[in-house]
């Protein structure tokens, strides 16, 4: 065996198989480093079994997986189809104050939209919806390295299990094209998998120093407490047994070596960009920390609340329903019924796809009205405005906007045109609501918007910030100055209070431009609204149920199954 052959990640083990095994995985150049998933070789990690040595004849063909491109293809048309059709469930807060956010990270995105801003001619929406099918290209193309390692190193059967349980996962789905720093480390940490998964090298630091940079780049630039998935990589590294001491030394020197690296492509260049905008020193990674770690009594994770244990139990089953269950038992569970699990795998992973489906359905189909109301407002009610009124858009006489107890289902402002200005109206929520960055733009004589080229929002403190969730009244608008609402209406279950009356019901002051469904999630069964069916399916499981000779259900629980209430995701204009 070469050393180079060696360094690309083979592990060799003193038994007389070694070296029929060394020369099937390498015959044909097809080693760890190869960007292609090679499902007929026995992978490098895998221990020789024990008919190894044993004739082959009357041995089936190897387990099928797809190749790392058709992986890619697949990725991407599951990825693509997040991109457009999942929601919004996230808010963020800020203030230069505790810079908890990185500039750095927010300008690479800057970049990309502005580009298909020019591209789009300003067509917000457009720009948004790019971006995303710029973020899922980029996980496609994270999932499919990830895959082709797992086939490499752990074996096809392993990593056909994988692209399946990836492409029908509805938590990956939801997270995927989602804006968040954390997704951006999920996008890292499976490219760091990508060289973590190979075998460790006596004589080549590339597997350590790769990963040490994947998972420092998702951890400093983004999430740093995704920097304890590169633990187990490190532990692997310095606990490879070896009779040469030297060795071990030479190992701990490279681990030590490539996070002094990565620091150095990383942490120096993004303390530097943050440190420009923000007009102070700061580490925003050693920030996050401190503020969610170290932020003393009812602040951090406590200020907005925290989920009991079984909360992560549900969550999990939610989105990768028994998977995450087999996931948890896998290591007894493969230990001592190995065969017997492999002959329902298949089985098992079909229907987990489908929950899968039906759980994505469901969060499409009972909570997408507010980007369909936000949507025709862009696009349909201003335009129509504009040409009936005759009138011009400008920062100078904005239209207002308002949201009430809806204001947290804002999608962002790529669904707002330019000229239009989103206000808070008093709700019974009495914790700190966002607020508007400091603007430095003129007008020119055309009418069109400049911007300077470093904004005062970025370093500038505003007024009216805390950091410990407190209600700032500079925040509401008197209802005299909405041109527009967007309310939530739930006139059967919800009673009105004064500070959240039933707008679409004062039709003297409101007229009704679009509504659309929107699940009462307080008022539906809780199976029903987690996973979609169509109505007569749920019938027909009601009806298997109550024949069933065994009276395990309860009859209540029984009845309910597929009854869904919902309210009206409206969209209110304001009477002249």
């Amino acid at each position: 065996m070469s050393k180079e052959q060696n360094d690309s990640g083979l592990r060799l083990r003193p038994t007389k198989s070694s070296s029929s095994i060394s020369k099937s995985s390498t015959g044909n150049g097809n080693d760890a480093r190869a960007n292609k998933a090679n499902c007929s070789n026995t992978p490098s990690r895998t221990a020789p079994s024990r008919t190894a040595n044993k004739s082959t004849v009357g041995r089936g063909p190897p387990p099928y997986c797809p190749s790392g491109k058709i992986a890619f293809f697949l990725f991407v048309i599951v990825r693509l189809s997040a991109a457009f059709y999942s929601n919004i469930a996230d808010c963020d807060e800020y203030s230069p104050k505790y810079a908890i956010r990185s500039w750095a990270y927010i300008k690479l995105h800057a970049i990309v939209g502005g580009i298909f801003n020019i591209i789009f001619g300003h067509d917000k929406i457009k720009v948004f919806y790019t971006i995303r099918v710029v973020f899922a290209i980029l996980c496609a193309l994270s999932e499919s390295m990830f895959y082709v390692s797992t086939v490499s190193n752990l074996g096809p059967r392993v990593g056909r299990y994988l692209i399946i349980s990836m492409l029908f996962s509805a938590g990956i789905w939801n997270a995927s094209t989602a804006f968040l720093p954390s997704t951006f480390a999920m996008y890292t940490t499976m490219v760091a998998f990508f060289y973590a998964l190979r075998a460790v090298s006596q004589s080549s630091g590339r597997r350590i120093y790769k990963t040490i940079f994947w998972v420092g780049l998702g951890s400093l630039l983004a999430w740093p407490f995704g920097a304890a998935i590169g633990i187990p990589a490190a532990f692997e590294e310095l606990t490879l047994r070896t009779s040469v001491v030297r060795k071990k030394f030479e190992r701990v020197q490279r681990l030590i070596f490539g996070l002094m690296i990565s620091m150095c492509l990383i942490l120096v260049p993004l303390v530097l960009a943050d440190s420009y905008y923000y007009k102070q020193f700061n580490i925003v990674p050693l920030n996050i920390i401190m503020y969610n770690v170290f932020g003393g009594k009812d602040r951090g994770p406590e200020l907005y609340g925290t989920e009991p244990w079984h909360f992560y139990i549900k969550n999990g089953l939610l989105n990768f329903n028994f998977l995450f269950i087999l996931a948890l038992i896998s290591l007894p569970g493969l230990s001592t019924r190995r065969h017997y699990i492999k002959m329902f795998t298949t089985s098992i992973l079909l229907i987990s796809g489908l929950i899968s489906l039906s759980r994505i359905s469901a969060l499409y189909i009972n909570y997408n009205a507010p980007i369909k109301i936000y949507k025709y407002f862009y696009y349909v009610e201003i335009p129509q405005q504009i040409e009936s009124r005759n009138i011009q858009l400008d920062l100078a006489n904005p239209i207002n906007l308002c949201v009430g107890k809806e204001w947290y289902r804002f999608p962002s402002h790529y669904f707002l045109p330019n000229g239009v200005r989103l206000r808070f109206l008093k709700s019974n929520f009495n914790g700190q609501l966002p607020k508007y960055f400091p603007e430095n733009h003129h007008i020119d004589p055309d009418g069109r918007i400049k911007m300077s080229n470093v904004r005062e929002g970025t370093w500038k403190i505003p007024e009216g910030f805390n950091d410990i969730n407190q209600e700032e009244m500079d925040r509401y608008v008197n209802i005299e100055q909405c041109e527009y609402i967007i309310d939530l209406e739930m006139n059967y279950t919800r009673k009105a209070t004064d500070n959240e009356p039933r707008y679409a019901a004062q039709t003297d002051k409101w007229s009704e431009v679009i509504c659309e469904r929107f699940l009462d999630n307080e008022n539906s069964d809780r199976i029903s609204r987690a996973f979609y069916l169509p109505p007569e399916i749920w019938k027909r499981i009601k009806r298997i149920i109550k024949y069933l000779p065994v009276r395990t259900f309860n009859s209540n629980a029984v009845n309910r199954l597929g009854e869904l209430r919902w309210g009206s995701y409206c969209l209110l204009r304001k009477k002249a």
